[in-house]
């Protein structure tokens, strides 16, 4: 699986959100909501690609429960739930960045500083874990035993430091195990950028060194685009999502037909380009993530200016805390499957995985979707529940560094 084609969950976190104030409940509950399914939708993808053998199954003996799942949990359906993920990103970060392009009080500073906090909560540690996963992995199981030889080439110890600068995907390779955490990578630049591209619009910045920042980023994503064309795209479906913060009124006012037109479309785009059309033309997916972009983007739109009748799964406050830790899922989940799946099979015996979608390979999959989901949570305890408090220390250790009285400083911030 190349850079471009693979899954992902990035930092979505409602954080600087516009003066107008929190989001309406319904809209909030049904961005949690979609954060963890769609987390739970690529962790499935992962976790039956490693525990589930489907190549000896026969279109006609396959059971229908198989048969379902082969066409829900797939990675068509998974990378829809990334696109959607990005524009999620791109309405939460993006969109209160627009919103205070005019306002007369500093918000960059904060605005990196929150940044830079989200993402290496997380980040740090998935790394450590990667390597201490794979590391165990490598060094006590056979190598038939898991699917580490598909790593081979990926465990340079220089891919940690390109990792810790977040360019994985961008212009290196992942480390390790870790192949999902190229997303991040992507995510991490998007944040820089987007708010320098848009620095000659701010009201505090004299309009000189808002075009040269605006230079600068500007120079970056060329620069990057040389490498390969998927960034520059996917910071288009980002800037989709805080697009959506802007207009005054949706194009679709039903609530249930935005999510009709929704569901009926990423359906039918799951159809249409399934995994043997995405490896036959690897460019269809330009098409394919524009499609799912869109009509995610227009479901927030509606939902921006619904005051009900809302759907009563909404209702549950599950959402916001199965949502509170996807973050830390996302980043650990694959180095953590691989290092279960080695073990797995010194558990059972190498012939554990030749049946057709047998009983012990659902098994095997329950339990290290479980543990997987264990491990994420009591990881996020330290990580994403820490944001808040390590955000307030990062930003007094700053004023106290640079304090933001100084006239010549370009990022100002308040707090």
């Amino acid at each position: 699986m190349t850079n471009t084609t693979r899954m992902s969950q990035t930092s979505v976190h409602p954080t600087l959100l516009p003066k107008t104030g929190a989001l309406e409940e319904p809209l909030s509950q049904m961005l949690y909501a979609a954060r963890w399914l769609g987390m739970l939708l690529v962790l499935g993808v992962h976790a039956s690609a490693a525990f589930i053998n489907f190549n000896a199954l026969r279109p006609e003996t396959t059971p229908l429960f198989i048969a379902a799942w082969r066409f829900t949990v797939n990675y068509a359906y998974g990378r829809q739930a990334v696109i959607g993920f990005f524009v999620m990103s791109g309405f939460l970060v993006g969109g209160p960045v627009l919103a205070r392009l005019k306002s007369q009080k500093s918000f960059l500073r904060a605005y990196f500083v929150h940044r830079m906090v989200r993402i290496y909560m997380v980040v740090i540690p998935a790394i450590a874990l990667t390597f201490a996963f794979d590391t165990i992995g490598r060094t006590v199981f056979p190598p038939d035993y898991g699917v580490y030889a598909a790593f081979d080439g990926h465990y340079d110890l220089r891919y940690i430091v390109t990792n810790l600068l977040n360019l994985q995907g961008v212009i290196a390779t992942h480390y390790g195990s870790n192949g999902p955490l190229w997303s991040v990578g992507y995510e991490f630049w998007y944040y820089m950028v987007f708010p320098l591209f848009l620095a000659p619009l701010i009201a505090l910045l004299d309009q000189k060194r808002g075009s040269i920042l605006a230079a600068l980023a500007t120079l970056f994503c060329l620069a990057i685009s040389l490498r390969q064309i998927w960034f520059p795209f996917g910071l288009t479906l980002w800037a989709l999502g805080a697009w959506v913060s802007v207009p005054k009124q949706p194009r679709v006012t039903s609530t249930r037909d935005a999510f009709g037109l929704f569901l009926f479309g990423t359906v039918l785009l799951g159809v249409l380009f399934n995994n043997d059309v995405y490896h036959a033309h690897p460019w269809v997916q330009y098409i394919s993530d524009t499609g799912s972009a869109l009509l995610f983007a227009n479901l927030i739109l509606t939902m921006r200016f619904s005051d009900g009748p809302h759907w009563r799964l909404l209702d549950w406050h599950g959402h916001k805390t199965l949502a509170g830790f996807t973050f830390t899922l996302y980043a650990i989940h694959n180095p953590t499957l691989m290092l279960l799946r080695a073990t797995t099979t010194a558990v059972l015996g190498a012939d554990w995985i030749e049946g057709a979608a047998a009983p012990i390979q659902w098994a095997a999959f329950g339990v290290a979707v479980s543990l997987t989901i264990l491990l994420a949570y009591a990881l996020s305890r330290f990580t994403e529940r820490k944001v808040d408090a390590v955000r307030r220390w990062a930003s007094a250790m700053l004023d106290k560094i640079w304090p933001t009285s100084d006239a010549r400083n370009i990022l100002p911030g308040t707090h």
